[in-house]
């Protein structure tokens, strides 16, 4: 077994850990196109339902620094999310949003992981 399915093996059962933090929620993934001469950018909007884990930044991790979001200070209300590569449509990227269950938008300001095991978004209103 190589070292990297060994690390996605550890991760999926790490995932069903989480239990109650996971929850599907509307992931809006954002492409933006070239800026026209009016000054409009366009976009294209994709959404789609996305299985994820949510938390506050009041929740701590192991080895996630909440001094890493997007090089600014925690602000209130930022939110933290961690999805695995097969919960997931599209790559997430910052600039794309979603809405949890309870109606709240968040903005994805940054995203950390390895496209072959996890992703670790920071989410902001």
């Amino acid at each position: 077994m190589t070292m990297i399915a060994t690390i996605q093996g550890a991760v999926a059962q790490g995932w069903q850990a989480l239990g109650d933090l996971i929850q599907t929620v509307s992931y809006d993934h954002i492409d933006r196109g070239e800026p026209q001469p009016d000054g409009t950018i366009p976009e294209t909007v994709t959404t789609r339902p996305t299985e994820l884990a949510l938390f506050s930044n009041t929740v701590s991790l192991p080895g996630f620094l909440l001094s890493k979001a997007a090089g600014t200070d925690i602000q209130i209300g930022d939110m933290q999310a961690i999805t695995l590569p097969d919960k997931v449509f599209a790559v997430p990227k910052m600039g794309d949003r979603l809405t949890d269950q309870s109606g709240d938008t968040y903005n994805v300001i940054r995203v950390d992981g390895d496209k072959r095991v996890y992703f670790h978004l920071y989410l902001r209103r």
